[in-house]
């Protein structure tokens, strides 16, 4: 089918796209396949998400599933074929897949990833990369890579030790175990729980909320955040006074910090439109 937006047609059958109010949406749509991410899948993952790094009206991402699980992970039956053919596909494939985590992980926007059911092996990659993950108290999680005999891809490698820690991870992967919703809350996987039946009214929720923020501060604090391993203190110290100089001169803060003191002189959404924040 072909998803319709105000600025973009993407004719995309294994991702649904909209666009509301600045809020994007990205549904993996396979549900007969848990959300089996192949070739096709990740090729509309490409561009769907090219669309949010280019477009920028679009303040938050949203990256949801159908159907009972958010993803099996990666469609991997055909490398159990002939060896040059696997080779082949398993290049290919990695290449699509980095592309997209890449993408997501790299976006200045706000990054909402919801799941429910399961969401295994390059579907927890996907999830990893996201800012925060709500998942419903039925959710479970597992990287499956060594049950198939494989490392890990899809950057859960970089990005699950970074979340959870290297021990945590290690125990995660080499265990292949199912962590539950609680326990992928305490460790860091997931960043709130709620109620299966609450999970799309509280993702709309902190959507809204995030689309009303302030998106230059958003996108200098993931930089911040993103960047902080590989500077020293100092050197991140500095980051940081920079990015408050710059943003403290933007119409965006001026209405907000003016809000606290004077009253509500500029609604979120009239900041937006009197300001790129």
């Amino acid at each position: 089918m072909t998803v319709m937006t105000d600025r973009h047609d993407i004719a995309a059958p294994d991702v649904l796209w909209s666009m509301t109010g600045g809020i994007a949406r990205i549904t993996l749509n396979r549900p007969d396949r848990s959300n089996a991410l192949d070739r096709a899948l990740a090729d509309a993952l490409i561009e769907a998400t090219a669309v949010c790094a280019a477009d920028e009206t679009v303040r938050v991402l949203v990256l949801d599933a159908r159907g009972r699980n958010f993803s099996a992970g990666g469609d991997v039956a055909p490398l159990a074929g002939d060896r040059d053919v696997a080779d082949r596909l398993t290049v290919d494939m990695t290449d699509r897949l980095h592309q997209v985590v890449a993408t997501i992980a790299g976006l200045s926007i706000p990054v909402i990833a919801v799941a429910q059911g399961y969401a295994v092996g390059g579907g927890l990659g996907l999830l990893c990369a996201a800012d925060l993950v709500i998942a419903a108290e039925s959710a479970k999680f597992m990287t499956g890579f060594g049950r198939i005999g494989l490392a890990t891809d899809c950057g859960v490698g970089y990005t699950l030790p970074r979340l959870v820690g290297a021990r945590t991870a290690l125990d995660l992967i080499l265990t292949n175990r199912v962590v539950d919703a609680a326990e992928a809350l305490r460790i860091g996987i997931a960043s709130r729980v709620v109620p299966d039946a609450d999970l799309a009214s509280a993702t709309d929720e902190l959507a809204r909320t995030l689309a009303d923020g302030p998106r230059q501060a958003f996108a200098a604090a993931k930089c911040l955040i993103r960047d902080g391993a590989t500077l020293s203190f100092p050197e991140h110290l500095a980051r940081e006074q920079a990015a408050q100089r710059a943003l403290c001169q933007t119409d965006d803060a001026r209405n907000r910090i003016r809000s606290l003191f004077d009253g509500p002189t500029a609604s979120p959404s009239a900041a937006r439109r009197t300001s790129s924040g």
